[in-house]
């Protein structure tokens, strides 16, 4: 008998994830889907405490023995030197029909055997993409190099039961936020008016207007992202309305003749610079705002919040919450202050 996390299928991408970073995932088992259920098989009997808010439990479960080949780094044994193999990354990112690999300790001769093989693995899959550095700046665009399969202009991710289109290399996405985006869309009430300063693809915007009865103003600088916005939102049946700006939240006061009771501030190394703006843009009755930001602890980005919204004549009533959304490295973590503004 083998022991199993049952969780909601809605949470199944963020907790698998979870589970195999803490390497608690039993990969000689296959996951068992049940109606609105999923149950991963473990490798013994544990619950990590960053997954107890979803409320999962331990089941005794039989799932299927997979074959041999149980990740794209089998296709690689004896293919590659063992220094080399040794420093393969387990995890990655998937992305409609494109992969998304870190390979900053791998010598780049090996990459494209490397991109094969996962090519092989997940089959159905077109391209796989090294990431070759990070995000920066306020179009947050990623860049990468195509490795193996063929260049892919846009493809199509789902999340939570949306569709985004998702333009390659040109758009910011990190498939690690949907659980971030589903807190937030919960957190929602119907009637609200938000306002999505850094919208990127709309991951935080469509979500919420899907499960809610709510208008979404979903601002950003980048040209795809807007374009990803308005082609997403024609395949979406959503509850409330979504309004993509191509504009600079630097602007926004200025462009935007309205007030929000919810803004959303996802550009975490530059989210200081915007507390300006959002302090004039919130509700004058107050209003959340949902501050991310990268520190090595959550004390920081709390106080800069604090101190930011009082310099421009407001101030912090109640602190709802912080949370560790994840994390980079070892010294640098994402944190989110979600904060009640008068």
């Amino acid at each position: 008998m083998t022991y199993c996390l049952k969780i909601r299928k809605e949470y199944g991408e963020y907790v698998l994830k979870t589970l195999k970073k803490q390497g608690l995932v039993n990969s000689s088992y296959e996951i068992i889907r049940e109606k609105e259920y999923i149950l991963i098989p473990l490798v013994k009997s544990q619950i990590p405490s960053s997954l107890i808010h979803i409320n999962p439990i331990i089941v005794e479960c039989s799932p299927k023995r997979r074959n041999h080949i149980r990740t794209y780094r089998d296709f690689l044994v004896n293919k590659l030197p063992q220094k080399v193999y040794e420093k393969l990354p387990s995890s990655y990112d998937i992305v409609g029909d494109v992969v998304f690999i870190r390979l900053n300790n791998v010598p780049e001769k090996y990459w494209e055997e490397i991109g094969n093989a996962l090519l092989k693995f997940h089959r159905g899959k077109k391209a796989v993409y090294a990431v070759i550095g990070e995000t920066s700046g306020t179009e947050r665009v990623l860049p990468l190099k195509l490795i193996a399969g063929v260049h892919v202009d846009k493809t199509l991710h789902v999340e939570y039961g949306c569709k985004f289109i998702v333009y390659i290399g040109k758009v910011y996405i990190n498939p690690s936020f949907s659980y971030e985006h589903k807190r937030i869309s919960e957190l929602v009430s119907d009637g609200e008016r938000i306002l999505d300063m850094f919208a990127g693809i709309g991951g935080f915007s469509i979500i919420t207007a899907k499960h809610r009865n709510v208008e979404v103003v979903a601002l950003d600088i980048n040209p795809y992202a807007v374009k990803s916005i308005n082609e997403s939102l024609k395949i979406n049946r959503l509850r409330g309305v979504v309004m993509p700006i191509h504009a600079d939240s630097s602007r926004s006061e200025r462009l935007l003749n309205k007030k929000f009771s919810r803004i959303i501030m996802n550009l975490p190394g530059l989210s200081r610079m915007f507390v300006k703006n959002a302090v004039k843009l919130i509700s004058d009755e107050g209003g959340i705002i949902h501050y991310y930001r990268f520190s090595q602890t959550s004390v920081e980005p709390l106080y800069e919040l604090i101190n930011e919204v009082a310099k421009y004549g407001r101030r912090i009533v109640k602190i709802l919450g912080v949370r560790r959304v994840l994390e980079v490295s070892p010294t640098k973590k994402l944190y989110v202050v979600d904060a009640y503004v008068m």
